[in-house]
């Protein structure tokens, strides 16, 4: 009787820790852990965190859309301001052409033999067949050079910079061009009118009456006239006020007032 008894309080003690075994297990598994409590709490601040930049504007698109609304409203009044065409005849930009070179050798030639007629013999001052063969070769690749400094010069003044400069040839006149498709100030215009002039021409032909060269004299002449053009647009935009925009005309030898 007495084994009975201790086998059956043995049994209900067995039963009272399976019990609370079993109940320990199940508040357990429905208690979230604190870890995932964390990385729940971390995922939804993330997920907040996504959302709020997506619905934000980042600072930087925010200033290029600034940027592109500022280049829209500054074209749109550019189109809106008057124009006036200012362009050159071809027939007598040839013939102003031919006065400058006329006059440029005659400025240039007369010191030149002034200088060195007594000082070389003819043979070598008149230069070799090879020095004007090179002279020539270099004449070619001036008359690209040439289109080449206007675009660099104008790329410097305008707003776009080189994305403003476009290259092209002439094909009815087998002659190259450089155009500027952005308004700038006359200054700037002239400069880059001028630059080519200057750079091919006026000082070889300096450098020339120092050292007794013919062939880079008559080069620095040639690039000289090669600019008649440009001097005749720089002359007709010395009468405009400085402070009006000119815009490179796209197809013509003129250019486009814009006050």
């Amino acid at each position: 009787m007495e084994k009975n008894e201790i086998k059956g309080c043995k049994a209900a003690i067995e039963r009272e820790h399976s019990d609370a075994r079993i109940d320990s297990a199940e508040r357990e598994q429905s208690r979230p852990t604190v870890k995932a409590a964390i990385e729940r709490e971390h995922s939804d601040a993330r997920i907040d965190s996504a959302e709020r930049e997506q619905s934000r504007p980042t600072v930087k698109a925010a200033i290029e859309r600034e940027h592109s609304d500022a280049r829209i409203d500054s074209a749109e009044r550019e189109q809106s301001r008057p124009m006036v065409k200012v362009a050159i005849d071809i027939v007598k930009a040839n013939i102003f052409a031919v006065v400058i070179m006329v006059v440029t050798a005659i400025v240039f030639l007369v010191p030149f033999f002034g200088i060195w007629a007594g000082k070389k013999p003819i043979s070598e001052l008149l230069g070799g067949f090879g020095d004007w063969s090179i002279t020539f070769i270099l004449v070619i690749v001036g008359i690209v050079v040439h289109e080449l400094i206007h675009g660099l010069t104008w790329a410097c003044y305008a707003k776009s910079g080189w994305k403003s400069i476009s290259f092209g040839v002439m094909w009815k006149l087998l002659t190259p061009y450089c155009h500027c498709n952005e308004p700038m100030h006359i200054p700037g215009y002239i400069m880059g009118a001028m630059m080519p002039c200057i750079v091919l021409g006026v000082i070889p032909a300096i450098v020339a009456l120092f050292i007794g060269s013919l062939p880079m004299l008559a080069w620095g002449i040639f690039f000289i006239a090669a600019a008649a053009g440009d001097i005749w647009m720089t002359w007709l935009l010395t009468k405009e006020n400085p402070k009006s925009m000119v815009l490179d005309h796209p197809s013509e030898a003129g250019f486009y007032i814009i006050d």
